[in-house]
């Protein structure tokens, strides 16, 4: 019997020992299930952040797509504001060119105007020298 009650607390000693061994397991488990769980709401976090950082990108890009959308069309209305001008700048040298001829044309009409006035005013001098001669003649006799 004395032997019995020895074997059973032998058994139960071990059987104490399996516990402990089975409960520290328990802990170890328990604590690396904590430590996974909390690795996992990080990475969840992180996952978020980046969520929201790619969801700021697309708005980025939308914003700079618009942007872009706006500067091309600034840049074809110049493109076009500079062809305009380009006509009128080859409008007005034209219109400076005929002003240029019609400004010659005009200057030969008044040299050779101011040619005939001359020949017309020594004519003139002519007939009043003549006139003044036939006067004096006429007085004479």
């Amino acid at each position: 019997q004395h032997y019995f009650i020895q074997s059973n607390l032998r058994i139960m000693d071990r059987f104490r020992n399996m516990v402990i061994i089975l409960i520290q397991e328990r802990d170890r488990a328990v604590r690396r299930y904590e430590s996974m769980a909390a690795e996992l709401e990080e990475i969840r976090a992180t996952l978020l952040q980046r969520e929201e950082e790619k969801r700021a990108m697309v708005v980025d890009i939308d914003l700079l797509d618009k942007e872009l959308d706006t500067a091309f069309q600034q840049n074809t209305d110049i493109k076009n504001d500079v062809i305009e001008l380009e006509c009128q700048v080859d409008r007005l040298k034209r219109e400076r060119d005929s002003n240029q001829n019609e400004l010659r044309y005009v200057t030969r009409e008044l040299k050779q105007r101011e040619r005939k006035l001359g020949l017309l005013e020594k004519e003139f001098n002519e007939v009043i020298e003549n006139c003044v001669h036939f006067g004096e003649e006429v007085e004479g006799e």
